[in-house]
């Protein structure tokens, strides 16, 4: 793929890798052992790593997917590899030839905030075949783009009260912690790990963590949705510290059962 087309669709991109093989993501129709591959990765003009895979309609779908769980499982890799800026979460860029509606409905279901979709087309003149990259703005069911800011601007105001305090809490536990919006809902993830995510329907706020799920209730839903999040986040950052000592699960600290915050520092997640 010519890096001129890259860096113009991306807003710059200094490659510094090729052929990178996607072991350990799911590999969703492969066989046994097989993996997918990424085209290239580098760095856009903010110094964000950049991930890009490139497939036809369907194709592009399954190397999406992959390329999101393998940047997860490697984000720290990838960073140094690619000599990338860590305060930035590595995107994947899909570049799709001849997407079809099925697949842009598809691909509009994966995380918006780590997903740039570009569709291929091939300029043909008597001086040859230029590529020309044109970014796709994914759109959920309803017609809207798939991002967390159109999402929450679809809520009534109080609703979209609660959701900012929590995204604020959220903040102050990850401050690296990404949102992501599709359809009703909106998740929140630290690195592979899926702090909290928020659904509407029927006129409410629906809150699920791990396998619990409650309505949002405004006297002290953000509350418990933050100690949730809190405890996800403490789980998943034990178990990372377990690994790298090269421990097992036995050495994994037990998180107590009761509250994890006392009142003032509820109130400090939540900025009050």
């Amino acid at each position: 793929m010519p890096l001129d087309a890259l860096a113009a669709a991306l807003g710059g991109f200094e490659l510094r890798d090729e052929d990178l093989v996607l072991d350990r993501a799911p590999g969703i129709g492969l066989a046994a052992g097989a993996s997918r591959t990424a085209l290239c990765a580098g760095l856009d003009g903010e110094g964000r790593g950049i991930l890009v895979v490139r497939g036809g309609p369907r194709e592009a779908v399954l190397l999406a997917i992959d390329a999101l769980a393998w940047c997860d499982a490697r984000r720290a890799a990838l960073t140094r590899r690619l000599g990338a800026d860590p305060e930035l979460a590595a995107c994947v860029a899909v570049v799709v030839d001849d997407p079809d509606a099925e697949t842009l409905a598809a691909l509009a279901t994966l995380r918006a905030a780590d997903l740039r979709v570009f569709e291929a087309q091939n300029v043909r003149s008597s001086r040859g075949v230029q590529l020309d990259l044109t970014e796709v703005v994914l759109r959920g069911p309803d017609g809207e783009p798939s991002t967390p800011e159109h999402w929450e601007g679809r809520l009534d105001g109080a609703t979209r009260s609660l959701v900012e305090r929590v995204r604020a809490g959220i903040a102050r536990i990850d401050p690296d912690a990404r949102s992501a919006a599709s359809g009703r809902a909106i998740v929140w993830r630290s690195g592979s790990a899926r702090l909290v995510e928020l659904r509407t329907g029927a006129g409410k706020l629906e809150a699920r963590i791990r396998g619990e799920r409650f309505d949002l209730d405004p006297a002290d839903g953000v509350e418990r949705v933050l100690e949730g999040a809190l405890r996800v986040y403490l789980d998943t950052d034990a178990r990372n510290t377990g690994e790298d000592r090269g421990g097992g699960a036995e050495d994994v600290p037990l998180l107590p059962n009761g509250p994890l915050l006392s009142d003032d520092e509820l109130a400090a997640l939540r900025g009050d």
